[in-house]
């Protein structure tokens, strides 16, 4: 567990996947480009997604996560 709290790349991820899902999940506010502001904010959240799985798989493959995230 402490192995978990102390390495930085688990809170890389979480603060990347927290960020996505607030991007996929928002709606913005009354604004006279709703439409654009909308489908930014869904491409961000696409984008912060994808950046959070790569680094996740670039990092697993090196074995620097810790044994959390490994298949049982």
């Amino acid at each position: 567990m402490k192995e978990l709290v102390l390495n930085w790349r688990v809170a890389v991820l979480a603060v990347l996947s927290a960020l996505c899902l607030i991007c996929m999940v928002s709606e913005p506010a009354e604004n006279t480009n709703w439409l654009l502001v909308l489908c930014l904010s869904k491409v961000a959240g696409i984008a912060f997604g994808y950046a959070s799985y790569k680094l996740f798989t670039y990092w697993d493959k090196r074995n620097q996560l810790p044994d959390i995230f490994k298949e049982v």
